[in-house]
């Protein structure tokens, strides 16, 4: 008669059998349209089997989440979700052994939240230059590695695509530099919407989209400054921070020297430089101030003396 015994001892244990869910295990948020690792221990072994349900109301009923998942070693398993509504905030996991009572349930609630972008910037009634460039900033809980596209209306109804598809590897919040262009208008908005979802959010209120000015205020009459002495070069704009000027003199009204190739003006609407009067006198001097990011420049309207 045909028989055959096994190659190998093996042992039957005594042990009762165990599961332990150890993720979800803490207050954490999961949330909807993500995918997230259910993970459990347990001492049945490499094959075995069991169920995964969720909990919306801290363990009073459950739904199936997966059934027959194989546990991919001999002591440990996972399941990864895509979670599903509805929201709440008190969630439980459930995994329980498909041939046998063992199971084991989440220590404590977990919340499941809907999926949320909020525009931060701009998010106020700004002024954008074009030819400037501007961080677009956000906010979120969808977690790292997600993907957004950020789109702009100029008209409240129409919208242009900036970014088709922005990667963000950050937990919360992100920002994408964008370099304004035309036309101009006073009603635009921005729109970040996540590509993974449904979750979407668009800038609270109107901005302008404006071209780049440059307005000399100092000097900008007829006035007398003396050699030797310091005067400030004054000016408004609306290029934001840290632009980059280029500040000229003419004493003739034709030809023109550089007082300074490169300031950089840290306030967002004005700018101001302090020089110290050269020689030769003139009755014909103005003042050029010339934005080095783009053609935006302004010349004092009148001549001033330099005597």
């Amino acid at each position: 008669m045909a028989s055959d015994v096994s190659d190998a001892r093996f042992t039957v244990a005594s042990a009762t059998p165990t599961i332990t869910v150890t993720v979800p295990n803490t207050a954490l948020t999961w949330v909807i349209g993500t995918v997230k690792t259910i993970k459990w221990t347990h001492n049945l072994g490499l094959d075995s089997g069991v169920n995964v349900d969720v909990s919306r109301d801290g363990g009073a009923t459950w739904t199936p989440i997966a059934t027959g998942v194989k546990n991919a070693t001999a002591t440990a398993g996972s399941y990864n979700w895509t979670v599903t509504g509805p929201a709440t905030t008190a969630a439980r996991v459930r995994v329980s052994w498909v041939d046998g009572t063992a199971n084991d349930t989440s220590n404590v609630n977990f919340s499941i939240a809907d999926p949320r972008v909020t525009v931060t910037i701009p998010n106020t009634a700004v002024t954008w230059a074009i030819g400037m460039t501007y961080a677009i900033r956000w906010t979120y809980n969808v977690g790292p590695n997600t993907h957004y596209k950020i789109e702009l209306t100029r008209d409240g109804s129409t919208w242009e695509v900036l970014n088709p598809d922005f990667v963000s590897a950050n937990a919360t919040a992100d920002r994408w530099n964008w370099t304004v262009t035309g036309p101009v208008t006073t009603t635009a908005r921005v729109r970040v919407s996540w590509l993974e979802g449904t979750a979407s959010d668009t800038s609270n209120v109107n901005f302008r989209i404006a071209e780049p000015t440059v307005t000399v205020t100092a000097p900008n009459t007829a006035v007398n400054w003396l050699v030797g002495t310091t005067y400030s070069i004054r000016w408004t704009h609306n290029l934001g921070a840290n632009a980059h000027y280029k500040i000229e003199l003419t004493r003739d009204g034709s030809t023109w020297e550089v007082l300074n190739p490169d300031f950089v003006s840290t306030s967002a609407t004005a700018g101001s430089w302090n020089w110290t009067v050269t020689g030769p006198a003139t009755t014909t001097a103005r003042v050029r101030v010339s934005w080095l990011g783009g053609t935006a420049s302004d010349t004092s309207n009148v001549n001033f003396r330099i005597q």
